[in-house]
């Protein structure tokens, strides 16, 4: 379990997320309180941590993935406060958010599922009412080649080239992207983008090599 606000992740253990109406929006919108501690081995690193999540935070607009609701949050930044121990090793915080999702749009979805063999199924249940491009990314532990993800809608993305242990293949419908490490591989590439529909998508995963992978999907519900 974990905090993900932006690309900084916090210690769900000493970290609490409290999510209530905004009564200044007349119950339109959340208010999103994120308070705990951070701690650090030197006055330095901890001053490093605080500058990360400032970095994040003032990225607009904030994203925040809460696994008690297994969604992300899209949020404009209200207030960052933080309060450094006498020790200059620890600091206490507090960061106010303000959710923004519309009605049509309710939140980033972001799923992993680890240890995928060959021949393994991940199903997806989708629960908007429109079609939508999805984001898959592969990463096995070890070396394997010939990649096929095959869909219940019949649906085929095919990767040719090789995935070294660690790598990840990133399959992005919304940006029209194939990347193998942050690097154009479109050459490789074979069939369709992800896309997910309404109700249950099965993804069926092939492959060569002895290898497990992690296959995560990040997609946004919508509705007509």
């Amino acid at each position: 379990m974990f905090i993900k606000c932006a690309d900084y992740i916090f210690d769900s253990a000493a970290t609490s997320v409290q999510i209530q109406d905004d009564v200044a929006k007349n119950g339109s919108g959340k208010l999103i309180t994120i308070t705990g501690m951070i701690k650090a081995a030197s006055s330095e690193l901890l001053n490093n941590e605080v500058q990360t999540i400032t970095k994040n935070l003032y990225s607009q607009p904030v994203t925040l993935y809460y696994p008690t609701s297994l969604s992300w949050l899209e949020a404009d930044l209200k207030s960052f406060v933080y309060t450094p121990d006498i020790n200059g090793k620890s600091c206490a915080f507090e960061i106010k958010l303000r959710q923004v999702n519309d009605g049509s749009k309710q939140g980033l979805v972001h799923q992993e599922f680890n240890d995928c063999a060959n021949g393994s199924r991940v199903v997806i249940n989708y629960s908007g009412t429109k079609e939508c491009g999805a984001k898959i990314e592969i990463t096995p532990s070890n070396g394997i080649a010939n990649l096929v993800i095959k869909t219940s809608h019949n649906k085929r993305s095919r990767f040719l080239g090789a995935l070294n242990a660690g790598s990840i293949l990133s399959l992005d419908y919304e940006n029209a992207g194939v990347l193998l490490d942050k690097i154009n591989a479109w050459p490789a590439f074979r069939g369709d983008l992800p896309t997910l529909r309404p109700g249950d998508n099965e993804f069926t995963l092939e492959f060569d090599g002895n290898s497990i992978v992690k296959f995560v999907i990040d997609y946004e519900i919508t509705h007509w």
